[in-house]
Parts: structure tokens; C-alpha cells; sequence
């Protein structure tokens, strides 16, 4: 038996997929020190290029710090739900398959990213603090916006099939000049 090192909150773990698919297989995961552990909900995720397996994160609910997915490198979520507290960065590839949510409440850039969003996808924005979005022109099923307080600065266009804002006090949406949010359905309720 050994001791397990301390994990520091905000820590960046990575993806490296020796064994297999799997979010849960320890083995899968390489700490900054290059010891093998399960991330933790305050990590950085990082699941970097060139990997042998890429990650699935199935089923239930996961709560992470932050992710980064860099270019080259894939990630799919499939049937759960991802609480993405700090930031959510790709530059890579994003499958979301079958009953996914996709829940930011701070800053998302998809600058580079290829997002594969499934008939049943949600991508959701969320909490009081003002959010910095750059969803890059991606295509979403679902974008939702759903805020009591703080702003939403998009610095790039994108398309959804629908579009669902609702807000309970005041929040403003701010787009960059020039750039087109293209919707099946729009709706927007609220204050």
C-alpha cells in the first residue's frame, strides 16, 4: 500500500488512455507528477493530442473545475450531465451523444473546436457572474441561457436548432459586431 499524494484544488490532470475509453479507469489519468488518480471535481481537465484511447464520460452527473480539450485530442459525452464550474476550452474535437448537458457557468471558447452535437444535446449557460463566450460559429442542438444576474459577452457567432433564454433580473447579451446567432427556434423569457 502507498500514500496518495495531496490534491491540490485547480490541480491540471491529464488524459493519456493507456488502458482504454474509459473517464473512471485510474490508469487513464496522469497527475502533474505523473502519478496515476482519478480526477477530482476541482481539477483542470486536459486531454491532450495524440493519445491511444480517447475519453467517454457516460451516465449520471460530473462536476469539474475546468476542461481544456487541445487541438488534435477528442472528447465524447454520452447520456450524462457535465457541470463545467470554471471554464470549458477546446480546440479539439467534442462528440455530445444521446441525453447529454452541457452546463457552464463561466467562461466557454470553442476557438478551433469541432462540436458534434447530438439530436438530444443540451448546451446551457448559467450562474450569476458575468460569462465570456466564444462558441467559435459551432452548431448546437440546444442553447440555453438560463441566468438570474450577470452578462453574457459572445465574441463569435453561432447556430442552434433552438435558442432558450430565460432570465430572472437583469442580464445583458452582448454580441460582437458582424457576427450572426442562427436559430430554428428562438425563444426569450424573462426580464
Amino acid at each position: 500500500w502507498g500514500f496518495v499524494a495531496e490534491v491540490k484544488p485547480g490541480a491540471p490532470i491529464y488524459w493519456c488512455g493507456e488502458q482504454d475509453s474509459s473517464w473512471t479507469v485510474t490508469e487513464n489519468w496522469r497527475d502533474a507528477g505523473g502519478n496515476c488518480r482519478a480526477p477530482v471535481d476541482t481539477d483542470e481537465i486536459i486531454i491532450r493530442a495524440g493519445c491511444p484511447n480517447w475519453p467517454v464520460m457516460e451516465s449520471g452527473t460530473k462536476v469539474q473545475n475546468a476542461f481544456r480539450v487541445d487541438s488534435g485530442a477528442e472528447f465524447t459525452i454520452r447520456d450524462c450531465t457535465l457541470y463545467a464550474t470554471n471554464a470549458f476550452v477546446s480546440e479539439g474535437t467534442v462528440r455530445l451523444e444521446g441525453n447529454v448537458r452541457v452546463v457552464c457557468s463561466n467562461a466557454v471558447s470553442l476557438t478551433g473546436s469541432t462540436l458534434l452535437a447530438g439530436p438530444q444535446s443540451v448546451f446551457r449557460l448559467e450562474g450569476p457572474t458575468d460569462q465570456s463566450v466564444d462558441p467559435a460559429g459551432c452548431a448546437f442542438h440546444r442553447f440555453e441561457i438560463e441566468k438570474g444576474a450577470g452578462d453574457v459577452t459572445f465574441g463569435s457567432g453561432f447556430a442552434a436548432d433552438v435558442l432558450d433564454v430565460k432570465t430572472t433580473g437583469p442580464v445583458m447579451l452582448a454580441f460582437a459586431p458582424g457576427e450572426t446567432v442562427a436559430a430554428t427556434e428562438a425563444y426569450v423569457r424573462g426580464c
